[in-house]
Order: C-alpha cells, then structure tokens, then sequence
C-alpha cells in the first residue's frame, strides 16, 4: 500500500576482515556455502545474535572468545535481514563483504531513489546482477532542478596526470621523474609535483581540495581548504568556484576478488564504478550545490578518464587537458598496470592463466594480470622447456 523515497544513495558494500589465532572458534558457528554465502549453522543463531547485540550475556555462557569487533560485525550480517554475507578465507585471516540487499523494500508498492548520478554507481549494478531488480526512471524527475544541465556550461575540468595514465593510489605515490612505485620520499612523488602546480593556478588559496589521508601535505604545499576524504553531504564548501580532487579509493584487492567473483563484474568495470562515487561527492562540494551562482567553474581531477567522465555527465562542459608537466607514468618493464597489448593468447595460455588466477586468489593473494603473467611467468616457463 506504500510507496517509500530515498534521499541519497546507501552504501552498498560493507567489508569486515580479521586474522584470529583460531579461526574455527569462529567458523564453527557459521555456515559456508560453495560461493561464500553465509548463514548461521545448525543451532548457532541464538548465540550469533548474543554476540551481535548482546556481549555482555557471552561471559555467562563461557564465550568471551568471541568478543572480537570484526566478527561481531559479521554476527550483525547474518542476523540482519539488509544484507547477504559473502565469507572468504585464507590460511591466516576471515575475510567478509555485506552486501545491501533489496529484500525489506520488496514489499512497498515502489521505491524512489534520489541518488545522483545513479547510473554510474555500484548499487544498480550488483541488484541488477544479483538479484534481477530492475529500474525505471522517475517521471517527476523532468520537472526538477537538473544541475547537470544547469551547471554544465560553466564547467571546465582538468587533469592531472598524463593522458595514458589511469588514477590509482599507486600512481599518486610513483616517483615523478622515474615512475618507480612506491617512492618512499613524499616530495618526490607524483601527488606532491601535482600539488605545486595546482597551488601554482590559484591564487590566495582560491580553492577547495580533498585527497587520500595518506596525503599529509606537511609543507602547506595546498593552501586552499581541505575537505574530508568522506565529504558527502557537506555543504561548507560551496563559496568555491574551483575545487580539486585528488582522491583515489578503490577496492582493497580481496574486496575486489570477491566482488568480481560472485557478481561476474570485470575489474574494470568494479574500479570505475567504485571510485566515481567519491570523486563526483567531492566535486559536488563546490559552488555547483549554489542555484544562485553563474559564475564558472574549474574542476580538476587525478586524470582524463574521470575527466571524460564527469564531461559526459555536465551537459555543455568542456575539458581543458591536462594541468601539469607530468610525463606518462608507466615504463617499459616497470611494474604497474600496462597499456593494452599485441599479445596473441592461444587456447592453452588462456586456459593455464585462468588456472593460475583462481590458484592464486584462492591462496589469498592479488594476481598478475594476463599481460604481466604472460611476460613474467608463461613466457619464461615455456622458453625453459624449449
């Protein structure tokens, strides 16, 4: 009989993970299947819910043990009605994902999402996968403020890094002159060169800017204002016309696997729609959230495929190239993730990469991918037996 409205989007992925001493304390008391769905073993659901909600009551039953923070956490999962457990392990640690599921709305008439940009988030995309929800666009949405099209035209955005390189954390912490990972020097890495540019295009700290806490910017080398890693819902930010988002969160690499596993989602895909949905909150903080305010508006991201992103989202934006001197990252030999390759895969690589890929995962680890493991695993191998 009812109808229910959302304002704003829910988080659609919640990750839990620990590494117990003994973890069949632990797994004794959930029940496995083959994709990892979870739910409470045989007789077990009393006590899931003591822990989930109760701890106290677990010393009177000589059950302290199970007093951890992590698995209380996937207590509340299992017990809870909003969300699937997907459980993982490795020969040390317990690695969990909730996933928000869609039953507790199935029973009202329809359900209205306010969500912006809901076509580039994750949540569509797994109820779509998973569960076979289909959405409708809303027919009052027409009458609405659009601030897309409003704010479209006075938009210009920039970026960052070199045209062929993707954003990644790692690629913020390359050194800036050889592209080396994991440059233990913060001044000489790639996100401290970006920041002196930037701070370089504006003037008096005319600006508001948020990047990964990994960033401590100790020498004030960004005056403008920082905004929380997690900004959504802030509106303290909107008396500037330019705003700067060197932020990059993607998916823990387990978090990552498993998600790609059960829904059947390629990496690319996952990562794309996992780090939009920071990058546009962020962005969003700025003089676009003021109706009353034509004046334009600058925007720079990590690099030309969020740039090309947001541009197919803000009618009438334009992008203005790349804002700093950075060469391309990436070099012949260099770890990383590569261009695309000639590389002609026969029946047999791709059958012995695919074996290697579920033997690595399952082992708990990140594996190559199939251009890098060609090179540094297959291609070696095969030469040897030659």
């Amino acid at each position: 009989m009812f109808s229910v409205f959302l304002d704003e989007g829910m988080t659609p992925i919640e990750q839990v993970q620990f590494s117990p001493g003994n973890k069949d304390v632990f797994l004794r008391l959930l029940k496995i299947d083959d994709d990892g769905l979870t739910t409470a073993a045989a007789g077990q659901i009393d006590i899931l819910r003591q822990v989930a909600h109760s701890l106290k009551s677990l010393a009177s039953r000589q059950l302290d043990d199970l007093g951890v923070p992590q698995f209380r956490e996937i207590c509340e999962f299992v017990v809870s009605n909003n969300y699937d457990l997907y459980i993982r392990t490795t020969p040390k640690s317990i690695q969990a994902i909730g996933v928000l599921s869609p039953r507790n709305l199935q029973p009202f008439i329809d359900v209205t999402m306010a969500v912006a940009a809901f076509e580039l988030t994750l949540l569509p995309r797994l109820w779509q996968k998973k569960y076979g929800i289909e959405f409708l666009p809303w027919p009052g949405a027409a009458e609405l403020y659009d601030t897309h099209v409003e704010k479209g035209p006075l938009i210009t955005i920039h970026f960052a890094l070199h045209s062929g390189d993707l954003p990644s954390k790692q690629n913020l912490h390359r050194n800036s002159e050889t592209g080396d990972v994991n440059e233990p020097d913060p001044e000489s890495r790639v996100i401290f060169k970006i920041a002196q540019q930037i701070e370089q295009l504006f003037s008096e700290g005319a600006y508001c800017w948020s990047a990964n806490n990994s960033f401590g910017n100790e020498k004030e080398t960004l005056t403008g204002v920082r905004m929380p890693a997690l900004s959504a819902g802030l509106d303290n930010f909107r008396r500037f016309d330019a705003v700067v988002s060197l932020l990059v969160i993607n998916p823990q690499p387990w978090v990552k696997n498993a998600i790609t596993q059960i829904f059947e989602i390629e990496d690319e895909e996952l990562y794309e729609l996992w780090r939009f949905g920071y990058t546009y909150q962020t962005i969003g903080r700025c003089s676009i959230r003021d109706r009353t305010s034509s004046r334009p508006i600058d925007i720079i991201v990590v690099s030309e495929h969020c740039a090309k992103q947001l541009a197919a989202l803000f009618t009438g934006s334009k992008i203005a190239g790349q804002c700093t001197d950075l060469p391309r990252l990436f070099r012949a030999g260099k770890s990383g993730r590569p261009s695309k390759s000639n590389i002609r895969f026969t029946r047999a690589d791709n059958t012995t990469y695919s074996k290697y890929r579920k033997r690595t995962i399952a082992g708990g680890k990140e594996p190559l991918n199939k251009e890098l493991w060609f090179k540094e695993i297959r291609k070696q191998r095969v030469n040897h037996k030659g």
